[in-house]
Order: structure tokens, then sequence, then C-alpha cells
């Protein structure tokens, strides 16, 4: 399975992820200076505010290593977006579902709403009391079972940071999110 097809099984299903009719933006900056994130989900109500998906397929070389590293950056950066800033995300997402679902890079620009420059986009996305580390959910997509090293990486940063990351395995069926780590 592709890291797109996983991706896909994810947009059309958030609710197997626990976030049932929530927004969703796909390869999407989470600031200026990071990466791309692969999903962005948006509930619409509850505790959570932002989840971040970063999906790898099982397999590849650096399914262990590297996942975990991207997100905790995208993490960190999510913690700069305040509550005005992710509202404008998730009008974005409402009002532009094929533009915010589409594989194609979603800029900072688009989340704002259409701002004229990545540097007024990110001061608008930053718009609001921050968001807190409990409003933040983080979870990594693959296509079967976690390597070893991932799992114990994922452990390493419950036990030691407390920060949890999730599991998802998506087949063609299904999707399953792991509880254990």
């Amino acid at each position: 399975m592709t890291e797109k097809n996983i991706e896909n099984r994810i947009i059309r299903d958030p609710g197997a992820l626990g976030y049932a009719n929530a927004g969703k933006v796909r390869n999407v900056r989470v600031s200026p200076t990071t990466g791309r994130v692969d999903l962005m989900i948006l509930p619409q109500s509850g505790r959570t505010k932002l989840v971040l998906v970063e999906v790898k397929r099982a397999g590849a070389d650096d399914a262990a290593s590297k996942v975990a590293g991207q997100l905790i950056m995208y993490y960190v950066a999510s913690l700069q977006i305040g509550l005005r800033g992710l509202a404008r995300i998730r009008r974005f997402a409402s009002e532009h579902q094929p533009a915010a679902c589409s594989p194609s890079n979603t800029s900072l620009n688009m989340l704002a709403g259409g701002a004229r420059s990545g540097e007024v986009a990110w001061r608008l996305l930053r718009e609001g009391r921050k968001l807190v580390p409990k409003e933040i959910a983080l979870f990594v997509a693959l296509d079967g079972a976690p390597p070893r090293q991932l799992v114990d990486t994922l452990r390493f940063l419950k036990k030691n940071h407390s920060l949890r990351i999730r599991r998802a395995i998506a087949d063609r069926r299904s999707i399953r999110v792991s509880l254990a780590v």
C-alpha cells in the first residue's frame, strides 16, 4: 500500500482515528520552517483541537527513524498556532474541501485564507490563545506492523517526555488504532 493510499483511507474515514466528521487538510506546511505534515485533522468538538498524522509504509527504510522526528517537528510548530488561526484553518478545510484533501501542496497562505505572503499568513495563524499540548493529538499511520525500533522510540517518548504518539494501521479494508505505547 502506498503512502497516498494510506492517506486516502484516513481522509475517507477520520472517525477510525476517533474524529468523525472532522475537517481534513493534506500535505500541509505547519509553519514557515517545517516540512509538510501528511494529514491535519480538525475535530469539530472536544478537548482535541488538532490532530497531526504522519504516514509511512511500514517497510520503508525511514519508517523507524525519520517518522518520529518529523512528527515532533510538526508538533512543536503547531504549539505556536493560536485559536483564531486554527479557526482560519478550519474555514479553509470546510470551504475548500477538494483543495484541502488534494495531494497537492497546501501552503500557509491558503490555510490563512489567501494571505498575500507566507510571513503574513504565519502571523495570522498565530493569532489567539496558543494551542497547548493536551489539545494536540499525534499519530503515525502505517500500512502494517511498525518496525520494532519505532515502537521502542514511541514508548521512550511517552515514558520520558509524556509525548504520546499513537499508531494507526491502515489496510484496504480498515484502520486500526493501537492504544498500546
